[in-house]
């Protein structure tokens, strides 16, 4: 299979260039995040539920950051200048960084949600198994790919990875709760005290990455501007 997709010059490109595959990656990751986005919105005006409407909000916040990478991707791609290149990619990365704050509102209204109306995911049947192994499998890519991209040398594809890894986060705790549905035996004490303290430490790890790409961007900036 992989032979096979190799002799195509677009899917030979994907597989080796890594820079291509996270721009690819980028444009996918916001088409799904804006149609999640609609269909919690929807659904939250159907039941009238504040909970649906938080988690829309959210995917929209994500939605907006990866747009804004995107732009600023093309932008970069067009400038030929190699320095001229880096400062307008670090500007990004640090400005995704301010945008996070956003997210991490977004994120902030979603576990105030559950924690004051108790209220969480619940999945029926087996699909809590399904989502289970779907959440890990993306939560160990995202920390991967934090990693892998960092190395790529892109200032905006490790800031689209930080998003993801965000993403994998809330994803965990949305699981958490569904979790605590299924299995906390009705103990409404247990799924509070819980969503207390995932939720808080979803908010600190978000926060704590909008900040390293403030800071750290803008001390990649004032070096360059030393030179």
């Amino acid at each position: 299979i992989v032979d096979k997709i190799s002799s195509h010059p677009i899917g030979n490109r994907y597989l080796n260039d890594l820079t291509f595959k996270g721009s690819i990656s980028l444009h996918q990751g916001m088409i799904i995040n804006l149609f999640y986005a609609g269909f919690k919105f929807v659904t939250s005006i159907i039941y009238g539920s504040v909970w649906l409407g938080a988690i829309a909000v959210y995917y929209v916040m994500l939605c907006v950051l990866r747009f804004h990478l995107i732009l600023n991707s093309r932008k970069a791609a067009k400038l030929n200048n190699r320095k001229v290149k880096s400062i307008h990619e670090f500007r990004s990365y640090r400005k995704t960084g301010f945008l996070m704050f956003l997210l991490n509102a977004a994120m902030g209204g979603m576990v105030i949600q559950m924690i004051w109306k108790n209220e969480g995911y619940e999945y029926p049947g087996y699909v809590i198994y399904i989502s289970a192994m779907y959440t890990f499998c993306s939560f160990i890519s995202a920390i991967m790919n934090l990693v892998k991209f960092r190395k790529a040398g892109s200032p905006i594809l490790s800031a689209s990875k930080a998003i993801s890894f965000a993403g994998a986060l809330m994803s965990v705790l949305a699981l958490q709760t569904a979790m605590i549905s299924s299995f906390g035996g009705g103990d409404e004490y247990f799924r509070m005290k819980m969503n207390i303290i995932t939720g808080s430490c979803v908010l600190i790890i978000t926060l704590f990455m909008a900040i390293y790409l403030i800071v750290h961007g803008q001390k990649a900036l004032n070096i360059m501007d030393r030179k």
